[in-house]
């Protein structure tokens, strides 16, 4: 007897993944690219606060800590909302950083709009990529990621080059606002994060993995005093 057919929802593995991909690295390279360069485009503003090398600490730690803590509610956050929203929130608070800290005089206000606002917002961005990729890929989920790593790889080659070109036409304020700028193309990026279950593939499966394993060694003593043997 022919045994009844099933289906099941399976992730693409593929497909519209591989523009979630693209969409990853458009992300990783809009915002978290930029920070290596911290030291290169606030120098000199620390340098004039009297902080250079303590601020430039204090500054970097405590935007590492706020980005890796602010991936803890990543999940929480995409499940009630998306990984989509909570990407696009990231990168929204990427560029708010970036706008707000523009026009910085103190350490107090660098500390709040960049340190706080930017870890929040990098730590949004960057954990989404990671979830957005386990939703989508299975067997190349290593493919994907290490691909979606490329676009971080060319940003902290790039960016350095960037901000060193944006402070020698502009000024350290004006730099900062076109990095802004560029950085809102994070919002493009996560737009490309579809719902998965828009992408689903049905994928055939037989009878026998829908019974129940009482039910077979009931109908089949056979089959269990063979394994007792």
């Amino acid at each position: 007897m022919t045994g009844k057919s099933y289906t099941k929802m399976v992730p693409p593995d593929g497909g519209w993944g591989w523009l979630v991909v693209l969409g990853s690295s458009i992300m990783n390279v809009s915002t978290i690219s930029i920070g290596p360069s911290f030291g290169l485009l606030f120098g000199d503003l620390l340098k004039q606060l009297g902080v250079e090398t303590t601020g430039a600490s204090l500054v970097v730690s405590t935007m590492d800590g706020i980005t890796n803590f602010s991936g803890l509610i990543v999940g929480p956050l995409a499940k009630k909302y998306s990984y989509r929203k909570v990407a696009i929130l990231g990168a929204a608070l990427c560029t708010t950083a970036f706008l707000s800290t523009a026009p910085a005089n103190s350490m107090l206000h660098i500390m709040i709009t960049y340190a706080l606002i930017g870890g929040i917002g990098f730590g949004l961005a960057n954990s989404s990529t990671m979830i957005v990729m386990n939703e989508y890929f299975t067997k190349k989920k290593g493919q994907a990621i290490a691909l979606s790593m490329t676009g971080t790889v060319v940003g902290y080659m790039l960016m350095p080059q960037i901000v060193r070109f944006l402070l020698d036409e502009y000024d350290f304020r004006s730099a900062l606002l076109i990095i802004g700028a560029l950085s809102l193309h994070a919002v493009v990026g996560a737009c490309l994060f579809q719902p998965v279950s828009w992408h689903k593939k049905a994928l055939p499966e037989a009878e026998e993995a829908h019974t129940l394993l009482p039910a077979d060694k009931k109908d089949n003593p056979a089959s269990t005093d063979t394994a007792s043997l």
